[in-house]
């Protein structure tokens, strides 16, 4: 993964660092195989969860690209996947 530091500034703890991650992620990231065998669910999953907490943290408006690279991904269990809808 692409990561960088970035300061980050709250009223209730002053300054300090956060990681952030620079490029789009991709499912194989989080532990997806993409393998056709491997349940990749819960990698997906979580994947999901992080481009949530991206947007969730960024301005309005915001999207993130979720990359799937070339494969056969397995899900055995559901995928959540927030919807969001702004006026």
């Amino acid at each position: 993964m692409t990561y960088a530091l970035v300061a980050v500034y709250t009223a209730s703890s002053g300054a300090g660092w956060r990681r952030v991650m620079t490029a789009s992620p991709r499912v194989s990231q989080f532990g997806a195989t993409g393998d056709g065998v491997t349940d990749d669910a819960t990698a997906i999953q979580r994947a999901v969860l992080y481009c949530q907490s991206v947007i969730l943290g960024a301005a309005p408006y915001s999207t993130v690209d979720l990359i799937f690279d070339s494969g056969n991904y397995r899900v055995a269990s559901q995928v959540e996947v927030p919807g969001y809808h702004c006026w």
